[in-house]
């Protein structure tokens, strides 16, 4: 799989199927007025290589500290219709306790609707850093 990853502040779908991504961060750098604190961040990625069919996603977000897993993962779905088709997920707004500057990392895990795990890898990362 191919992932490319813009980190904002909320993802909205509208009727039409569009997303609206909302507060995106140039640079994929946070700049935090408190540390420690949680950060909220949501990822839309872009997705290449999956095979035709319907396809299970699970998006995590990992903190700067030791790579804590955040309590809630999002899951999804995912149908490929055609052959290189490139396919969209989004998750979050995920609330993050950072306790140190540092990146949050994201890992995507996609699998097929029988479970056999099509992906698990590292997605992107975002750099928190402290308002002076």
């Amino acid at each position: 799989m191919q992932i490319d990853v813009v980190f904002c502040d909320l993802i909205r779908t509208e009727v039409n199927g569009k997303q609206l991504l909302i507060g995106v961060y140039p640079g994929d750098v946070i700049m935090a007025t408190h540390i420690p604190g949680p950060i909220h961040v949501a990822a839309w990625a872009r997705v290449r290589e999956l095979p035709v069919g319907k396809h299970q996603f699970e998006i995590s977000f990992f903190s700067p500290q030791d790579s804590v897993r955040t309590a809630a993962s999002f899951n999804g779905t995912i149908e490929v219709a055609f052959a290189g088709m490139i396919s969209t997920i989004h998750a979050g707004p995920a609330v993050i306790h950072v306790d140190e500057i540092g990146f949050i990392n994201v890992q995507l895990k996609v699998t097929t609707a029988q479970g056999r795990i099509i992906g698990d890898q590292f997605a992107g990362k975002i750099f928190v850093g402290k308002v002076p």
